[in-house]
């Protein structure tokens, strides 16, 4: 549900900053990149629940206990570094007409 909630406004927002006759291009490298990343990131996060679970001991639950974390630890690492790349790469927002108009004239 959350990815659901977050594709959408997501595509919206990245696909707005481009000019009307590269939109189609835009969309195609941008699903393009979500499939690649979604793929991407599944591979490594199944090859840490892996390597976690053939280096643990115990019993069944033991053992995919010890993956499970292992793989949400990577993918908690992995949300923090996105969040620090998207906050580096961040342009700043360009003001609203009325907000610009506003200030050229002296009352904002």
């Amino acid at each position: 549900m959350g990815v659901g909630f977050t594709m959408m406004p997501l595509s919206t927002l990245i696909l707005s900053g481009v000019q009307a006759r590269d939109t189609g291009s835009a969309s195609g490298l941008l699903q393009t990149m979500q499939q690649i990343g979604g793929s991407l990131g599944l591979s490594i996060l199944v090859t840490v629940f892996g390597t976690a679970s053939r280096h643990a001991g115990g019993d069944a639950g033991e053992v995919f206990t010890a993956g499970a974390t292992a793989a949400f630890a990577a993918a908690a690492v992995f949300t923090g570094l996105a969040l620090l790349l998207v906050l580096a790469v961040r342009t700043p927002q360009r003001q609203s007409g009325r907000r610009s108009a506003l200030r050229s004239a002296g009352r904002g």
